[in-house]
């Protein structure tokens, strides 16, 4: 008798226990998850080459398996052709004609990438089917957690602007069930859930944030805005992080150290939309030579911080920030008349 009763009991109390351990797991975290860009320009070929670096940063506890970057082409802006463009392991008849039939498919409504180089032949660079936006993916070699994964490249005749991108980490939804009556979500033995809750969840795992990647120059050039969108990206660069509104130690006698870099980065650009605006062109690209070279000053100012302190530099100004303001100010300089 006392024998059938522990039966009873442990046929009970088991399934409690393993319901309260199983309670405890945990959805994939990766919201410290960031992803790093720096930009270099082969001038021959006119080619812009994206370099990323996937971090998943320390305190997260989800893998990450794939990111994508939308490629969008915007209204008024150029067609920009294929021509030159590479992919990863090129005899990868597969990955070369799969990006190929995506062109044909999304032809003028995208901004042309190639991907060049990948950190390892277990991960994929492509577009995705139904959405106009570059994939990179593995089903192998995971970021885990703490962990930084570089070499992702991308390469584009676009220029250097902000683009939307999604970090995802690796989930699989047959592990979850969405209870009946709360978005609380238990893992089960047997796979089973809601779908039309799932994606709900799985979209909440993801980190979308704000990086550098490739947009069509415009079809109609127009300085002033062309002028305006290099302001912008000096206010979105320090509200991402990307310039660090210190002192500025590199003035010209014109500026005041204590207004700090962005105010004075404005300044300057300020005085080349007035000298465009009033068509002194020569003088516009003169405060234009003056903008570029801070840019430089500043990049490696960030550069030597970068150096002296390799463990936890401070960011004065990023890469995003040095790649958006040198190549667009650039680009500006070269459409608009006077001595360059």
């Amino acid at each position: 008798m006392k024998t059938k009763l522990i039966t009873v009991l442990l046929i009970i109390v088991t399934p409690l226990l393993y319901a309260q351990r199983v309670l405890k797991t945990e959805l994939p975290n990766i919201s410290n998850a960031k992803l790093l860009c720096a930009v270099t320009k082969e001038n021959a070929s006119g080619y812009f080459y994206f370099s990323y670096a996937l971090v998943n940063g320390v305190g997260n506890t989800g893998v990450i398996d794939d990111f994508r970057i939308d490629v969008t082409r915007g209204a008024n802006t150029k067609d920009i052709d294929t021509v030159g463009l590479r992919f990863f392991n090129k005899y990868d008849d597969y990955m070369i004609s799969s990006n190929r039939r995506a062109y044909q498919k999304w032809y003028g409504k995208i901004t042309p990438v190639g991907f060049p180089l990948l950190p390892n032949r277990y991960w994929v660079g492509d577009l995705e089917n139904n959405y106009m936006l570059a994939w990179f993916s593995t089903d192998t070699l995971d970021v885990l957690p703490g962990d930084t994964l570089r070499d992702f490249i991308m390469m584009s005749k676009g220029l250097p602007g902000l683009r939307n991108c999604r970090i995802e980490p690796l989930f699989f939804s047959g592990q979850y069930i969405l209870s009946e009556d709360e978005d609380t979500i238990k893992t089960q033995v047997l796979p089973r859930f809601h779908s039309g809750n799932i994606d709900s969840v799985e979209a909440s795992l993801a980190v979308n944030l704000m990086v550098v990647g490739p947009i069509s120059p415009p079809l109609f050039f127009d300085p002033i805005i062309c002028c305006d969108m290099l302001t912008s990206y000096t206010t979105q660069s320090r509200a991402l992080g990307w310039i660090n509104n210190t002192r500025d130690d590199d003035c010209e006698n014109d500026e005041n150290a204590e207004d700090g870099i962005v105010k004075n980065l404005d300044k300057r650009l300020g005085k080349v939309r007035d000298f465009i605006t009033s068509k002194k062109f020569d003088k516009a690209q003169q405060q234009l030579e003056k903008f570029l070279n801070k840019v430089e000053k500043l990049w490696k100012r960030n550069q030597k911080e970068e150096e002296k302190n390799k463990k936890n530099p401070k960011i004065i100004f990023s890469s995003e920030a040095y790649a958006l303001l040198k190549y667009n100010g650039e680009y500006l300089s070269q459409q608009i008349p006077g001595k360059k």
